[in-house]
C-alpha cells in the first residue's frame, strides 16, 4: 500500500503542479487584461477630455459668430438708414434743381441769344427770336465781341 500511496501522492503533486501552473498562467493573463483595461480607461478619459475641449471650442466659436452676426445686423441697419437719408436728400436736391430750372426761364433765353450771337445772328434776329429788348441784345453783342477780342 505504501507504493500506491506514493503513486497517489505523486499523481496528486503532478495534478497540483499542473493546476498551480494553470492558475499562474490565468493570473498572468488577468494581469495583462487589467493593464489593457487600464490603458483603455486612460485613452477613454483622454478622448472624453478632448471631446469636452472641442465642445468648449465650438461653443466659443458659436458665441463669436453670434457677436459678429449681431454686429453685422447693426451695421446693415445703420447703412439702410443712411441710404434712406441719402435717397431723400438726393430727391430733395433733384426737386430743388428742377424748381430752379423752372424759375428762371429768362436764363434760357439769354443762353439761346448768346448762342445765336456766337453763330453769327444779327441784332434784329436775336431780338425777335428771344423776345429781348434792343438794349439787352446790344449788351449781349458787346459782351460777346469784348470776350472774343
Amino acid at each position: 500500500m505504501p507504493d500506491t500511496m506514493i503513486a497517489f501522492l505523486i499523481i496528486f503533486l503532478l495534478v497540483f503542479a499542473m493546476v498551480l501552473i494553470y492558475i499562474l498562467r490565468l493570473t498572468k493573463k488577468i494581469n495583462e487584461i487589467e493593464i489593457q483595461l487600464s490603458n483603455a480607461m486612460l485613452t477613454l478619459d483622454d478622448e472624453q477630455m478632448k471631446s469636452v475641449e472641442q465642445q468648449q471650442f465650438i461653443e466659443s466659436i458659436k458665441q463669436s459668430n453670434q457677436a459678429i452676426s449681431l454686429e453685422n445686423e447693426q451695421v446693415t441697419k445703420q447703412l439702410d438708414a443712411r441710404t434712406k437719408q441719402l435717397q431723400t436728400k438726393f430727391i430733395d436736391l433733384e426737386n430743388n434743381l428742377q424748381r430752379i430750372k423752372n424759375e428762371q426761364p429768362e436764363d434760357k433765353l439769354y443762353r439761346r441769344a448768346l448762342k445765336m450771337v456766337e453763330l453769327g445772328a444779327d441784332i434784329d434776329e436775336v431780338m425777335s427770336e428771344c423776345e429781348l429788348p434792343r438794349a439787352e441784345a446790344e449788351l449781349l453783342f458787346s459782351i460777346h465781341f469784348k470776350l472774343n477780342e
